[in-house]
């Protein structure tokens, strides 16, 4: 069904942007393997170079064997620099990036668990965020990797990586978990400019971060904790201290019905205006929902203007997207790609391959969109449910199903680049 759903030749002209554009971001003597690696991840998720390597052509080598040394050099090398691959990466995001309103910048911290390596350099300790330990107790602490993430929102469901960096607190090339933070958050403001909205979960309301958002100007939702070690906070310039649980015994809740297209289902929602100690010159808006089925209400910090009930809505609806915009497509490549099963000896290699994997997941949702030919392409597979916010499983195994029933002729039709 889905060989049948798009031809070669369409499949060709959506996906020779993606392979083009980034390909630009290598050398020109390597541009032909950069496009056949990129476009074997989509044709074969696999976390393995040798799984790769065995769908390359003889252009790349004889045998087997010399096309994945050959490939293991390209990551290797240190004339592939990684910062001229995200820079071409980014150009192709941007020519996708919404045409107005806000663009809501998604952040999270994942870990990449290598539970059973010992020799693989510059190994952290991590919590294993697969681990799912009975009530009451913690995640495994494992040997494994950090892993910096930031999603832009291209639509509603539809997020590709801007920040996809491994890194290591222990391998004495990172100076600190904020400092590689700080880095991913330039990044994307890079990309998204005066619109770009950073989305964050609770831990990314620590003094350095804030600090820096409002230091450079930008715009940002945060959860922050509600509970007794909640955070201060001043309701007017010069008055006194109150934390967010104070606030909240004192904030009028208005009970309010969400419509389905923002936040499908009823609970409290309120706001106030508050400011930073360090900062009280700044104008922030405490935006509380304390929705039906939960001990606790949430709350988050904005710089966006609160005037109203539907602007506060909108506030909690883009926070609460961030669920799908953040963890949805990590669990994805971890699923789909078996992203924890790399096995790569330096660590130039293993960012660059961790970022091509996340770069596939860019590739999958600059395919996708209203009436495109991914979108057909994924609607080809069955689902259980029709209610589907998160494609990126549908068209992965759509794509690669109809790459791999290609002959090799039309197949190495999509390896060529496009003539001028």
């Amino acid at each position: 069904m889905a060989a049948t759903a798009i031809s070669i030749g369409r499949l060709k002209r959506c996906l020779e942007p993606c392979l083009s554009a980034c390909a630009l971001g290598v050398r020109e003597i390597q541009r032909g393997l950069f496009r056949a690696v990129l476009l074997g991840l989509l044709r074969d998720p696999s976390p393995y170079v040798a799984d790769i390597a065995r769908g390359l052509g003889e252009e790349f080598g004889r045998s087997f064997w010399a096309r994945e040394h050959r490939l293991l050099r390209l990551l290797a090398s240190p004339k592939l620099h990684l910062s001229w691959v995200k820079a071409a990466y980014h150009r192709l995001l941007r020519h996708a990036l919404p045409a107005a309103g806000w663009i809501f910048l998604f952040a999270d911290l994942s870990d990449i668990a290598k539970r059973y390596a010992r020799v693989l350099p510059g190994l952290d300790w991590v919590r294993d965020g697969s681990d799912h330990p009975p009530p009451g107790e913690k995640k495994r602490i494992v040997r494994g990797y950090w892993l910096n993430e930031v999603y832009v929102e291209l639509d509603t469901g539809r997020v590709a990586p801007v920040v996809f960096d491994l890194y290591s607190l222990s391998s004495g090339e990172t100076l600190s978990q904020t400092h590689m933070l700080l880095g991913g958050m330039e990044e994307a403001f890079a990309l998204a400019g005066p619109r770009g909205v950073w989305v964050a979960d609770r831990g990314f309301d620590n003094r350095e971060v804030l600090e820096a958002l409002l230091a450079r100007g930008r715009h940002f939702i945060i959860r922050v904790q509600v509970g007794s070690n909640s955070r201060s906070l001043l309701l007017e310039p010069g008055g006194p201290r109150s934390t967010v649980e104070a606030i909240l015994h004192h904030l009028p809740l208005d009970p309010v019905l969400y419509n389905h297209r923002v936040l499908p289902r009823p609970g409290s929602l309120g706001w106030v205006k508050v400011r930073l100690p360090d900062f009280p010159d700044k104008v922030l808006t405490l935006v509380v929902a304390h929705m039906r089925g939960h001990a606790e209400p949430m709350a988050v910090l904005t710089t966006l203007p609160v005037l109203d009930q539907a602007s506060a809505r909108r506030v909690v609806a883009a926070y609460l997207r961030r669920w799908g915009g953040a963890e949805d497509p990590i669990r994805f490549l971890k699923q789909t790609f078996d992203l924890e099963k790399f096995l790569l000896g330096t660590p130039q290699a293993m960012r660059v391959w961790v970022f091509l994997i996340g770069m596939a997941l860019g590739m999958y949702a600059l395919l996708l969109g209203k009436r495109s030919p991914g979108q057909r392409l994924a609607e080809t597979v069955e689902s259980f449910s029709d209610d589907i916010t998160f494609w990126g499983y549908r068209l992965a195994e759509a794509l690669a199903t109809l790459l791999k029933a290609l002959p090799e002729r039309l197949y190495r039709r999509l390896l060529l680049p496009s003539g001028p």
